[in-house]
């Protein structure tokens, strides 16, 4: 399931990063964000500047309708993202994917 809203108010991504209530996925974030010379805090940077211009799409998880991630797409020196997050509880922002999109 799709919707072309923000599921996720980016003032709660920016509060958790703050608090540093944030976890990337190890091999689907931190290893490929590494891989395109971006270090573990360099990601979450980029997640931390993301813009209104940078929102691509809401969707589900393909195996739980209800749990949503947000999709970005931004450019950070040249190089095009393609990242999702989702907040569990409130309490913690968990970034599941960062990767070049032109590999998508």
């Amino acid at each position: 399931m799709e919707k072309f809203v923000k599921h996720y108010k980016f003032s709660l991504v920016q509060n958790l990063i703050d608090q540093g209530r944030v976890k990337p996925s190890f091999h689907n974030a931190t290893l490929p964000a590494q891989e395109m010379g971006f270090s573990k805090s360099q990601l979450i940077d980029v997640v931390y500047n993301l813009t209104p211009d940078d929102f691509d799409k809401s969707m589900t998880l393909y195996d739980d309708h209800k749990n949503w991630l947000d999709v970005y797409k931004p450019t950070v020196n040249g190089i095009k993202i393609y990242l999702k997050f989702k907040i569990n509880y409130n309490v913690l922002l968990i970034i599941s994917s960062f990767k070049n999109d032109d590999n998508c």
